[in-house]
């Protein structure tokens, strides 16, 4: 069958970005205002939060932004 080799670009692209959206969002319900409540939402949080979401320290219990990590431009 045609293209159940694998993930399309997109299809691994909307993965990425589910998971960073993902990421970010629960970490932010903890320290976001309630009175901007409608930020996180999924077409509010690309324009607003997308460019340097919060990334996840798996356990350390350390919060981050993508931009903190090496390498990061």
């Amino acid at each position: 069958m045609p293209g159940s080799a694998g993930l399309s670009a997109s299809q691994l692209a909307r993965r990425t970005a589910t998971r960073a959206y993902l990421e970010d969002v629960l970490q932010r319900v903890s320290v976001h205002p309630s009175s901007r409540v409608e930020e996180p939402a999924p077409r509010r949080w690309k324009d607003l939060f997308a460019g340097d979401p919060m990334v996840s320290n798996l356990g350390t219990g350390v919060e981050c932004r993508a931009s903190d990590l090496p390498g990061a431009s």
